[in-house]
């Protein structure tokens, strides 16, 4: 006799087989088969994200990988959130930092979990630096002290303490105009 199932969960099943008998042989039951399923790994790997610097942190979220049994997570036996959080927040320059997941809420009897980082990328914030209107006399040099600019963006107290500046009509032979 054989018998084959995928709709077993994890854990210690007990089988016997019965035999109802026949005109040749008498009715039996075999003694009890402990089979033990164990678990299987489902894989929630962090999604990548981007925010821009000084903006808050977006929402993170993640995926599965790794059900059996032409399972999904909607068809599955696993209930509740993996907590996910990264290390950066509005102030934290550009680059990137960890999304790490961790077992939250997270349950199954017939999973357990690993977990993959994903990466959030602190991407730079658009700042405007304008410069400011300036005359001269022909004949004299004008002399930038980087400070003759106005700029929009800065947040987080950033500031600007000079920028470079230059003009063709700098030079103290610029034509009038």
């Amino acid at each position: 006799a054989t018998f084959n199932t995928s709709l077993v969960s994890s854990g210690c099943h007990k089988f016997t087989a019965t035999y109802t008998g026949d005109t040749f042989y008498v009715a039996v039951t075999s003694t009890v088969l402990v089979q033990v399923v164990d678990t299987t790994t489902l894989t929630v790997t962090a999604d990548d994200k981007s925010t821009t610097y000084g903006d808050s942190n977006v929402v993170f979220t993640y995926t599965f990988s790794g059900f059996v049994n032409g399972q999904t997570l909607a068809t599955s036996d696993v209930t509740g959130t993996a907590d996910c959080a990264t290390t950066a927040t509005n102030t934290s320059p550009v680059g990137p930092y960890p999304i790490t997941c961790t077992i939250g809420s997270l349950t199954s009897n017939n999973y357990t979990f690993t977990f993959v980082d994903g990466t959030l990328t602190v991407t730079p914030k658009t700042l405007i630096i304008t410069a400011d209107n300036q005359g001269k006399t022909y004949g004299f040099t004008l002399t930038f002290l980087g400070t003759e600019f106005t700029s929009v963006g800065l947040i987080n107290a950033d500031t600007i303490t000079t920028v470079t500046l230059t003009s063709a009509g700098a030079a103290a032979g610029a034509p009038n105009g």
